[in-house]
């Protein structure tokens, strides 16, 4: 035990060395701003997504579809990064115009969505202003995307890329965790006080709290790309000039071993976007889970993303990505049954899950992350960024559409499995499941087929 703690601190040490000491590409001070800057950005969505994201609009009269209609209000902003590169790759020094789209997107998100609820108008004027903003916002992140990922990635060479996004995930996971756990205590703390504040309940006002520390967190992200993230030239395609307008855009379309091998994070993203927020919106609303009960469950898998980091960032460099990419979506697809089985009666599925999908989430960020640059060219590179994005977006659009056209028509549906009630919102879980073994078949099948055409 103790001889596989140290094994692990030092695969932990050599990680943080590859990437934040290490100075041979002269961007070690790029990375380390980068990291920070990954790592303020989880801080800022842990307190402002998933269970706090429902629980506000539930404060504003939302409904179940209506929170459906919003992420998908979201996602389709996607479509945005469509026409993006025939902007950015027309711009040889794109880092003011991307940290100005940037600052307007955080602006929206952080700031303008956060007083919404505030506004002296209705309900149902308070959930349109709220889509409004949400599309807006939408707009400026998705058509901003490309340009950002082709300008940071310079900092980050092919060789450090497993070692840096381990390092991401890792922490970010840990900081999730904890700032999650934290806001649902204080959350809970405010609602058992039962005193409003200035006429505002204080349900309400721990969340407009916890929005704020997000607002002054994405603030000094902005900042920390502005002082320390540089900006090389970009590569030109100098072989495909001839190349311009729409039929750049399609290029990605072009390239067979792109396309087929993103197409399994892009389906990956869809299942989970059928889940979307139903998951939480049957935590508060079905089994009636305190938000602290919800977010004590992360703590216990803190211990595991720790062990199992290291140890999936090692694999990745011995084995093939997509076969251990495989290994861990059938991992996760048994966290989503677990889903499927939680009721007030039944609530220590939700650990069961949390713990099992924890062993594989650190693996699926990594090999999802990185996927795209296995056959991305040296050329073109917010061509392939945005059609990537796009693809995943418009994947996780239509899995968001699926899971909102399912509640919305089965509100009735409740069955049995196993002595176990389950209701519409649970068989999101279930369908997402099903169709994650789907795909393990598929990613084995392809990782095959790679290793065939290699001999």
């Amino acid at each position: 035990m103790l001889s596989g703690i140290r094994r692990t601190a030092k695969e932990l040490w050599g990680i943080f060395t590859d990437v934040c000491i290490d100075n041979s590409d002269r961007c070690v001070s790029a990375r380390r701003s980068l990291l920070i800057s990954n790592y303020l950005t989880m801080l800022a969505q842990s307190v402002t997504t998933g269970t706090f994201f429902t629980a506000m609009l539930l404060l504003m009269g939302a409904d179940d579809v209506y929170i459906g209609y919003v992420t998908m209000a979201t996602t389709i902003c996607s479509f945005a990064q469509f026409f993006a590169p025939l902007f950015w790759e027309r711009i040889a020094k794109r880092k003011p115009l991307i940290i100005l789209f940037m600052s307007l997107y955080h602006l929206l998100t952080y700031l303008g969505m956060t007083i919404v609820p505030f506004l002296p108008v209705s309900d149902p004027s308070k959930l349109v202003i709220y889509l409004i903003m949400t599309i807006l916002a939408g707009l400026f992140n998705n058509f901003n995307a490309p340009a950002l990922n082709a300008w940071t990635m310079q900092s980050i060479p092919f060789i450090k890329r497993v070692n840096f996004t381990s390092m991401t995930s890792l922490v970010q996971t840990i900081i999730n965790v904890i700032c999650v756990f934290v806001a649902g205590v204080f959350l809970d703390h405010m609602e058992a006080s039962a005193k409003t504040i200035a006429g505002i309940s204080p349900t309400l006002f721990a969340i407009f709290v916890l929005r704020i520390i997000a607002c002054i967190a994405i603030v000094i992200v902005t900042l920390l790309h502005i002082l320390h993230v540089k900006e090389f030239a970009y590569d030109e395609d100098t072989t495909s000039k001839g190349t311009k307008g729409l039929s750049m855009l399609i290029l990605p379309l072009k390239n067979r071993a792109f396309i087929s091998v993103i197409i399994i994070p892009c389906l990956w993203m869809l299942f989970g976007g059928i889940i979307g927020n139903y998951f939480a919106l049957h935590l508060i609303d079905n089994v009636k889970m305190s938000y602290t009960l919800i977010t004590s469950a992360n703590i216990i898998s803190t211990p595991i993303i720790l062990l199992t980091t290291p140890f999936w960032a090692l694999m990745l460099k011995k084995y093939s990505w997509i076969k251990i990419m495989g290994v861990a979506l059938f991992g996760h697809s048994v966290a989503y049954i677990c889903n499927v089985f939680i009721t007030g009666e039944t609530q220590y599925f939700y650990f069961i899950a949390i713990v099992i999908g924890h062993l594989f989430a650190p693996c699926i960020s990594m090999v999802q992350n990185n996927l795209l640059y296995l056959h991305l060219p040296e050329t073109n590179r917010t061509t392939y960024f945005s059609f990537y994005t796009l693809m995943s977006n418009l994947f996780v659009f239509f899995g968001q559409t699926i899971g909102t056209f399912f509640v919305k028509n089965s509100g009735n549906l409740k069955f049995e499995i196993f002595g176990v009630s389950v209701n519409n919102l649970q068989m999101t879980s279930g369908i997402a499941a099903l169709c994650g073994f789907m795909l393990v078949i598929y990613t084995f099948w392809y990782a095959k087929q790679s290793e065939n055409m290699k001999t």
